[in-house]
């Protein structure tokens, strides 16, 4: 079991945190029995006093992890750290570098980072819906174009039946086949003009809809953001709680 936190020092973030970076590196299977399906989390930032603050959650064979720092870091990283044959939880304060190997301290952070996981999920979930519609919009939006294509031709051509109209009239001449022809157009456009109305309307559900989730994608995004906070400053207080017991490895 974890020992108690012998002082809770408070930090405050000096910038907002910024959009996590996800990378996927080969592997197969899940982290001991959690919940975070590929991913782990970190984030970096600067603390009122200027110490900087950075860490992740590494997976078996390095299969998956997710920082908020510079992906240098990460290159940076020992390669048995970038590969580890078991979960582990590094970090770095300041220019310091640790490694924490024990599963209930590894548990602990991940627990600590799970609320930013399920929200993760959620924006995924409500992403690839987004995705299903933005596909649905492209083949609507694509009828729309080949329709206004039609009209603009069909409106050129009823400019220059007008004006040859116009000239055949001064000159006395037949005009019944232009204005056959002028009929035929403006129907054809009449005809157009429905198909854009029938098309617009069968849009703007999907339009409603995708700004539906625009606002529930921008409530998941605070709400990230606040969660990210919290673990960060948690997860904070737990590395230097793990340095003051002996369960953190120094490392750099």
């Amino acid at each position: 079991m974890l020992g108690s936190h012998r002082r809770t020092r408070r930090t405050v973030l000096h910038a907002a945190i910024v959009t996590a970076i996800v990378v996927m590196a080969p592997g197969s299977g899940q982290a001991r029995g959690h919940d975070h399906d590929g991913y782990a989390y970190g984030f970096s930032d600067e603390d009122h006093d200027g110490s900087r603050f950075s860490y992740a959650i590494i997976q078996p064979g390095g299969r998956t992890f997710t920082m908020m720092s510079d992906l240098d870091e990460w290159e940076g990283l020992d390669a048995r750290l970038r590969d580890p044959d078991s979960e582990l939880f590094w970090f770095r304060i300041d220019d310091r570098e640790y490694v924490v190997r024990d599963h209930d301290w590894v548990d602990r952070a991940n627990e600590i980072t799970r609320p930013i996981r399920e929200i993760g999920r959620r924006q995924g979930d409500l992403g690839r819906i987004q995705g299903k519609l933005g596909k649905a919009q492209a083949v609507i939006g694509a009828r729309q174009a080949r329709l206004g294509a039609r009209q603009g031709e069909l409106g050129a051509r009823l400019g220059a039946i007008s004006a040859e109209l116009a000239l055949r009239s001064r000159r006395d001449e037949s005009t019944e086949a232009l204005e056959r022809e002028r009929y035929k157009i403006e129907r054809e456009m009449h005809q157009l003009a429905a198909q854009q109305r029938d098309v617009a309307e069968r849009h703007r559900p999907y339009a409603d809809r995708q700004s539906d989730f625009g606002r529930k994608q921008a409530a998941l995004g605070e709400q990230q953001r606040r969660a990210g906070a919290r673990a960060r400053t948690e997860l904070r207080r737990l590395a230097e709680d793990a340095i003051d017991e002996g369960a953190a490895e120094r490392v750099r």
